[in-house]
């Protein structure tokens, strides 16, 4: 399942809608280092300047698929934690935030 969208707005548009889904996720979330609850998304939603997670389908080994990152960072420790963005933008698309 990919996550690209022709449209650059709308891409702009649903990873803003990922953002406050995370961010409404997160409350209560405290960094595994300094327990700190404050933090800051690193990523760009641009493609080729969002992080992305190489994985195989399957049992071909050169089958590799992406999928974006959504990254942040405790702003206390600087502790990154990254989230597949793919689960969370099918719940965006499912109108479930």
């Amino acid at each position: 399942m990919s996550t690209e969208v022709s449209d650059p707005q709308q891409r702009l548009e649903d990873r803003r809608r990922v953002s406050e889904l995370l961010k409404k996720e997160l409350q209560g979330f405290r960094c595994l280092v300094c327990k700190g609850i404050e933090f800051v998304e690193l990523d760009e939603p641009e493609p080729g300047l969002q992080a992305n997670f190489m994985y195989y389908e399957g049992n071909d080994p050169v089958a590799r698929k992406r999928t974006p990152l959504v990254a942040i960072a405790c702003t206390h420790c600087g502790r990154i934690e990254q989230f597949a963005e793919q689960p969370l933008m099918a719940r965006v698309k499912a109108g479930n935030i």
